[in-house]
């Protein structure tokens, strides 16, 4: 998802809460997943998740989530209410 820089700030008072975990699906080259980690509210867990390998090897190469993973956002790979 591409966004105004001017939209960010607002976005990010409604994610980041302390302590809480997030999956960014389609994150891409890892914008939202850097803004939430940056953001000094310290999230539990940030999953990356993408279809394109190379942007799964981007996010991995500059570490920006805490884990990334491979995925169709159509058919998530996790449990349900996990």
């Amino acid at each position: 998802m591409s966004s105004s820089y001017l939209l960010d700030p607002f976005v990010m008072t409604l994610l980041v809460e302390k302590g809480k975990s997030y999956l960014d699906v389609a994150c891409g080259r890892g914008k939202w997943g850097y803004l939430i980690k940056t953001s000094h509210k310290h999230p539990n867990c940030i999953i990356g998740g993408d279809i394109d390998v190379q942007s799964i090897r981007y996010v991995k190469f500059h570490n920006v989530y805490d884990e990334v993973v491979v995925l169709d956002g159509r058919y998530l790979p996790f449990r349900d209410k996990s």
